[in-house]
């Protein structure tokens, strides 16, 4: 299933979040494409009952999550002390214990999560978080140009 970028509807204006979709999304897309959905609300409207749609896909996307990340913006200066901070480790292809606090410190605030430092041992986590905040590296830039 696609990731799509969506603003959030409880977060501040400066939040967006990356919603994969959960089981209640995909059941509400294929009774939504096969026409089942209509079938459905048009019942319910002459009955005069709620169908429960919204309900059943709450319920379900709580009990099947796709992934569900929050990412809080950042401004003109946390996108220079990011950049300058992976191009520098980049450059040297090692991070000083400095540099790995910023990037996981900006990491947490950026995707809302608890502050740790990654293990210097395992460098398939540091890619993967690296390339995390790399996409919004490129969305700030696309949005703004590079400050």
């Amino acid at each position: 299933m696609k990731k799509q970028v969506v603003k959030s509807k409880r977060a501040s204006p400066k939040t967006k979040a990356v919603i994969g979709m959960g089981l209640g999304d995909v059941v509400e897309v294929v009774t939504r494409k096969t026409g089942i959905k209509k079938v459905v609300e048009a019942i319910s409207e002459t009955l005069g009952i709620e169908c429960g749609c919204e309900e059943r896909k709450e319920i379900l996307n709580k009990l099947f999550r796709g992934s569900r990340k929050v990412i809080n913006c950042i401004n003109r200066e946390e996108y220079k002390l990011i950049s300058e901070t992976i191009e520098a480790a980049e450059t040297r292809n090692a991070a000083y214990p400095a540099e790995q606090k910023i990037m996981a410190e900006q990491y947490a605030k950026i995707f809302g999560t608890k502050y740790e430092l990654w293990c210097n041992h395992c460098p398939n986590v540091w890619s993967t978080k690296i390339k995390e905040i790399k996409k919004v590296l490129t969305a700030y830039e696309n949005d703004f140009g590079k400050s």
